[in-house]
């Protein structure tokens, strides 16, 4: 149990370190598509976010927090109330979770029905896992020990950076980070996460509001 807890923090350690990846990125480096799993809040037209009060680009390392084991609708809170700090102006910050057994909901799962949803509600509560719908995009996700959920609180604007290309830093951040373990992973162009062989290794769903993102990875 001690070498497999410090492994997990060898890995929460790396993954913290390459998620600050995303705030060394021009926005400039990637396209201005909007990505179908985000939660835009921008449609094509609207202006974009103003930066953060005084119109300088942060250039300050953002924080990184592990709040350790930690269930889904606590961490979700402490999630509200750092986008509420960082929108006015608070240093950015990285939460790294891992959760007890739930399965997250996406709003584009919501809207479909959830379909993808193969098991009861009532069987999920009997085997002790949680069915919460978020307000972030994308589908179905499960979360659960081991796996390391990342969720940046940052000012997009701050970075130079659209919805699209803060999901394709994120994708860049999961490969480079599991570039360091020897592990070679990919993005897809056609959907949003990251895949190793056939099998997907990381998924990403996020919310922008008020020009500030919620919610992020979870790393299988």
């Amino acid at each position: 149990m001690e070498k497999e807890r410090a492994d997990l923090c060898a890995v929460e350690e790396r993954a913290g370190a390459c998620a600050i990846v995303i705030l060394r990125r021009q926005g400039n480096e990637f396209t201005d598509e909007m990505i179908p799993d985000a939660d835009q809040h921008s449609p094509p037209g609207v202006p974009a976010p103003q930066p953060s009060p005084g119109g300088m680009r942060s250039s300050v390392s953002p924080i990184v927090r592990d709040l350790g084991f930690m269930g889904y609708r606590q961490a979700w809170a402490v999630q509200e109330e750092t986008h509420a700090r960082v929108q006015v102006g608070e240093t950015e910050t990285i939460l790294i979770v891992e959760h007890p057994p739930v399965i997250t909901m996406g709003r584009r799962g919501e809207l479909q029905g959830m379909p993808n949803l193969l098991a009861s509600e009532e069987l999920l509560a009997a085997n002790g896992v949680e069915l919460i719908q978020t307000d972030r995009g994308g589908d179905i996700t499960f979360h659960g020990p081991g796996q390391i959920v990342v969720y940046p609180i940052i000012r997009l604007a701050d970075h130079k950076l659209t919805v699209g290309g803060y999901v394709h830093s994120l994708e860049r951040a999961v490969i480079d980070a599991l570039a360091n373990f020897n592990i070679t992973a990919t993005a897809d162009s056609s959907a949003v996460g990251v895949w190793t062989d056939d099998a997907k290794i990381a998924a990403i769903g996020v919310r922008i509001r008020k020009g500030g993102s919620l919610h992020g990875i979870a790393l299988n």
